[in-house]
């Protein structure tokens, strides 16, 4: 590039990952972490810029006290559920009151009305899409974490669908 031009930098994590840090001439830059994006202005000389990348699990786990036990299959609470299921249906790997927001009801259902089932409401990773109806797509996935959809009017054999899935 000429001398005394400038030259802007966009930075941006694949799918599934954050920007972790933006190091410009080896000086960690959290303007540049933040907004993605540092200028060069006025360049006469060498410059260098670098990023890393963490995964969007590894962030959010890494707001929470859990000691050493940071990896997916930790259980730093002690409450039965690793850090993805956690993580999974956004609960606190460090409360082990907090298993995430997980509600089941007996009641009658867009599929039945008049037969009552057993329903599960589970929340998802921001983002994650299923299309919603009846019988539509089963699986998703978002932030590493692969949600599937399955249900069963007997209980004994899942080849015999009975779910519906509705946004709230």
């Amino acid at each position: 590039m000429a001398s005394g031009t400038s030259k802007t930098f966009t930075i941006t994590a694949n799918d599934g990952y954050v920007i972790e840090q933006v190091r410009v001439d080896g000086v960690n830059n959290s303007g540049a972490m933040t907004s993605g994006s540092y200028t060069f202005t006025n360049v006469t000389g060498n410059h260098s810029i670098t990023a890393t990348f963490k995964t969007i699990f590894a962030n959010w786990i890494s707001h929470y006290d859990v000691g050493t036990k940071t990896g997916q299959a930790g259980d730093a609470d002690g409450d039965g559920q690793n850090n993805l299921m956690e993580f999974a249906l956004n609960g606190n790997p460090s409360n082990g009151a907090d298993k995430g927001k997980v509600y089941s009801l007996i009641s009658t259902s867009d599929y039945d009305t008049v037969n009552k089932a057993m329903m599960l409401i589970i929340p998802v990773r921001a983002g994650t899409e299923f299309p919603v109806g009846v019988h539509v797509q089963t699986t998703a996935t978002k932030d590493g974490v692969k949600y599937t959809i399955d249900g069963s009017t007997t209980l004994e054999d899942f080849n015999n669908k009975s779910w519906a899935c509705t946004a709230i």
